[in-house]
């Protein structure tokens, strides 16, 4: 089974777990490097972190001024 297929069960959309994945692979990264890792808009990038954000799955903080997302472990699905 498709690690994308067990995150969308969990409940997150297929966009959602393209990213969520990108970030796990990529880890802490700003919006662009994401955008590059999923082949996803980088406008839409932004609204997906923040569904991952209310979710508690992607956390984000500064590091010279530029927004870096990261993600949490993927135990928090459960």
């Amino acid at each position: 089974m498709k690690i994308e297929k067990v995150l969308q069960d969990f409940g997150l959309s297929e966009k959602e777990s393209r990213v969520y994945l990108a970030l796990l692979q990529v880890g802490p990264a700003p919006v662009q490097k994401i955008a590059d890792k999923s082949s996803l808009a980088r406008s839409t990038i932004y609204e997906i972190l923040n569904a991952l954000i209310k979710r508690g799955l992607v956390n984000t903080y500064l590091k010279k001024r530029v927004k870096y997302f990261s993600p949490e472990e993927p135990e928090k699905l459960v």
